[in-house]
């Protein structure tokens, strides 16, 4: 189980991907409804335009294939798109079928000059203000900023204590006590968030204890790609876990509640090896890798003894 940081770079990016999405998802009703189309055909176009990046000639049985619609509804759909101005539209004189798509942008990316036809691209605007030759007040990258207001983010607390046997002649580790206390808020069903809790410090001590993928230093081959040869977690290695509920309930929703299930796994792997650590410090180890297969503890033994 290999688990990748998540700073809070990566949530703001989140929350900023989702608002961005909900402002698109907003505008395009708004065009929708001017232009007398359902929000569906509008993503509809503008599918057809993302697949098409340089104006060519499309059947209406193509775009009936792409779209998974009727023939009878993509024809009133270009129809409708021509009449409102979104795309032109041109019979070949050998096949009526064939349209020939050009999709104007659809009013989120012009700069039009009221009254006149003139319009420019957003992108084009922003390729001139890098010109060497620009005014000085508008020369530069066109930048943008905005306030967004997101709620705070309801996090678990935990602590978890693990007690370890090692047999210094062979290595063997065994688990013989682990107790948690999860902070989940407000419990709705305590038997489940037991039962995660129960489940979180299993997948966590065998990561710490048995899990391993294990490559061939040579060719990069996984000698560990099934159950014969990955060790997992099971029940006559694990002990009775003891775990509590502490009922802190979060200000930040209105149910009060906080995550459950990952307490159990998250500080078993630090619990698990730093009581293995603990365990062998007067034998001179200082420090243990996961997983704490027997060789590599008595290894580690051996060496320390040195």
């Amino acid at each position: 189980m290999i688990r990748a940081p998540v700073s809070s770079s990566d949530y703001q990016a989140a929350a900023e991907l989702r608002s961005a999405l909900r402002r698109f998802l907003r505008r395009s009703e708004e065009i929708a409804r001017r232009h007398a189309l359902t929000p569906r055909q509008y993503l509809l176009l503008l599918t057809i335009k993302a697949r098409e990046e340089t104006p060519g000639h499309t059947t209406i049985t193509d775009l009936v294939e792409r779209l998974a619609l009727t023939q009878s509804t993509v024809t009133e759909l270009v129809q409708r798109a021509q009449d409102a101005g979104l795309i032109s539209r041109r019979h070949s004189a050998d096949d009526g079928r064939v349209v020939h798509l050009s999709l104007t942008p659809l009013g989120d990316r012009r700069f039009r000059v009221r009254g006149t036809d003139r319009a420019v691209d957003l992108f084009a605007v922003a390729a001139a203000a890098l010109r060497p030759d620009a005014p000085e007040g508008l020369r530069g990258p066109l930048e943008g900023e905005c306030d967004e207001t997101v709620s705070t983010p309801s996090f678990p607390y935990g602590s978890a204590v693990c007690e370890v046997e090692i047999d210094p002649e062979t290595g063997v580790l065994q688990i013989v006590r682990y107790s948690s206390v999860d902070d989940v808020g407000r419990a709705i069903n305590p038997l489940i968030v037991h039962g995660q809790t129960h489940g979180g410090i299993a997948q966590g001590v065998g990561e710490a204890c048995w899990e391993l993928c294990d490559y061939d230093p040579e060719s990069g081959q996984l000698r560990s790609a099934t159950f014969m040869d990955y060790a997992m977690p099971r029940a006559d290695l694990l002990p009775s876990f003891a775990t509590e509920i502490s009922e802190v309930e979060s200000a930040s929703n209105p149910l009060g509640l906080r995550g459950g299930g990952e307490g159990g796994t998250t500080p078993a792997l630090a619990a698990v090896v730093n009581a293995a650590v603990d365990a062998l410090a007067d034998l001179g180890v200082e420090h243990l890798e996961m997983p704490l297969a027997p060789e590599r503890i008595w290894r580690a033994i051996r060496g320390a003894g040195r």
